[in-house]
């Protein structure tokens, strides 16, 4: 609570805005702050999720990770962050992110997508209703193999190296 009190969340959208060697660290502290259910909303309210949706333009794979912790953090179980990234467009800049990393052989990559999934996973469940983009079912529990599927993705993808990100934050 000290952090709400100390109003530190209404300055953070100009740090991320910066694109400073210090912005994926502030991303970080994000998705820390946002494993607390109490830090969700204040989160959407401070307006991080505009400027954060922004950084997933970056090819900084250390921002990018940050940047999906963050978003995934703020999505579990918040119907307001997660109405807040269907708005500002996260949810298909993740997809689309999600599609070209499946097709990398890069060791690199793994847990990039990894972030990607669980994000994509903690926006989508929202009581069974389907927010993914684009055409599929809806959804209230899936796994890392089935948000590929859904996703399209066609290639040898390490199945014994998939984790189930829902029911738990992005760690």
């Amino acid at each position: 609570m000290k952090v709400q009190e100390m109003d530190i969340l209404p300055t953070l959208p100009a740090l991320l805005s910066s694109k400073s060697s210090c912005t994926p660290k502030v991303a970080n502290i994000i998705a820390e702050l946002a494993k607390n259910e109490f830090m969700r909303s204040p989160c959407v309210d401070a307006g991080l999720i505009p400027p954060l949706v922004q950084l997933l333009t970056s090819p900084d794979q250390e921002l990018l990770l940050q940047t999906g912790r963050a978003l995934g953090n703020i999505c579990y179980d918040s119907h307001e962050g997660r109405s807040a990234v269907q708005e500002a467009g996260g949810a298909q800049l993740v997809a689309d992110h999600i599609k070209c990393l499946s097709l990398s052989t890069e060791p690199d990559n793994q847990k990039l997508l990894t972030v990607f999934c669980g994000m994509l996973m903690n926006y989508s469940n929202d009581n069974g209703n389907n927010l993914l983009p684009g055409p599929q079912p809806a959804l209230s529990r899936i796994t890392h193999l089935e948000l590929l599927f859904l996703l399209g993705y066609k290639g040898d993808y390490g199945w014994k190296d998939s984790v189930c990100v829902y029911g738990s934050n992005i760690k």
